[in-house]
């Protein structure tokens, strides 16, 4: 389900750089979280991988889509297998409800 987060961004880490999925440019790492910008937009998003467990994070903490407070969702699913699937398929329709500015093109 989707929810509104006010968490901020975290500092540090190592840096990076290159091309996440959907063209965002990446930033680095603070803490675990990865950076990046979709568009005008800056993103911060985890991806959770462990045997078993599955999930995704993403906030929009910047820029047009985070002008009354930053946005985003959190989505977690026991399991492996199609969780991946169910995830992406969520995600999707999440960010398209969103329609947050400069994220992947779906069509």
């Amino acid at each position: 389900a989707a929810a509104h987060s006010s968490a901020a961004a975290a500092g540090g880490g190592g840096s990076g750089s290159g091309a996440a999925s959907g063209g965002a440019a990446t930033y680095g790492y603070g803490l675990g979280t990865l950076l990046c910008r979709a568009g005008p937009n800056r993103i911060m998003y985890q991806i959770a991988d462990t045997d078993g467990f599955r999930g995704v994070y993403m906030c929009c903490y910047c820029g047009p889509d985070a002008r009354g407070g930053p946005s985003g969702f959190v989505i977690l699913c026991n399991g492996s297998g199609n969780s991946v699937d169910l995830i992406c398929a969520i995600a999707k329709n999440i960010i398209l409800q969103l329609n947050w500015v400069g994220t992947v093109d779906f069509e």
